[in-house]
């Protein structure tokens, strides 16, 4: 299989929008991180095929209710209204790529001035599973963007399905369109994954790496004015 052509999000309020279709179950799996462990807690939504028909299965954690959803879409901006506690925000979607660069410039804006490390995640699920043609291992890809202080970081994250769990993810790190550095940067997952439930919850396993590395990384490149 080819690498999939990745749907491109315009919502304009977009993290309100994303926290209301989290609440109906739009999205495979949606969370906050909250404090400085970055503790994800979440909402899951797993898709099950059974007799040609997909059945679905949702398993609530008491960190996100539909309440939540309704509260920041509320306010006319909510990322200016983070919660002191909330360091972080994810979603995983079918398909998913870079926001447009209206949508980030908001963020970069939003980042500026909560200083927060303001976190979303794009993941792409076992149905857009694509085949890596250098090492001929099926891979999940993620899209990462992380800001701070107005400074934007974006990685690619692959994870690869071996045999074993020896084996680990890599990521790739990408310019965003504002004063990200151009430096590889890498950190790992668990791979040996079997299906969608599984890669997410690799995923979590490895994202509290990923989301510090980024923020050194974001450390060490003045704000934007």
């Amino acid at each position: 299989m080819t690498e999939p052509d990745w749907e491109i999000w315009t919502n304009g309020t977009l993290l309100s929008s994303l926290l209301s279709e989290c609440s109906t179950s739009s999205y495979d799996s949606c969370g906050y991180l909250f404090g400085k462990d970055r503790t994800i807690r979440s909402s899951t939504v797993t898709d099950h095929q059974e007799n040609v028909e997909k059945q679905r299965r949702v398993t609530t954690s008491n960190s996100f209710q539909p309440a939540d959803a309704q509260r920041l879409s509320s306010l006319r901006n909510p990322l200016f209204h983070l919660s002191e506690n909330v360091t972080g925000f994810y979603v995983a979607r079918r398909k998913a790529t870079t926001p447009s660069l209206q949508e980030l410039s908001v963020l970069r804006q939003a980042s500026s001035v909560t200083t927060k490390h303001l976190f979303l995640l794009f993941i792409t699920p076992n149905d857009v599973v694509y085949k890596d043609s250098a090492s001929e291992s099926l891979c999940w890809k993620f899209w990462c963007y992380f800001w701070k202080e107005g400074k934007v970081a974006k990685t690619s994250l692959r994870i690869r399905s071996f045999q074993s769990t020896s084996e680990a993810g890599y990521a790739e790190w990408h310019q965003a369109g504002f004063d990200v550095s151009e430096t590889s940067a890498v950190a790992t997952a668990q791979a040996g994954l079997s299906n969608c439930e599984s890669t997410i919850e690799a995923l979590k396993n490895g994202l509290q790496e990923l989301h510090q590395s980024c923020i050194t990384l974001l450390d060490s490149y003045p704000a934007v004015p």
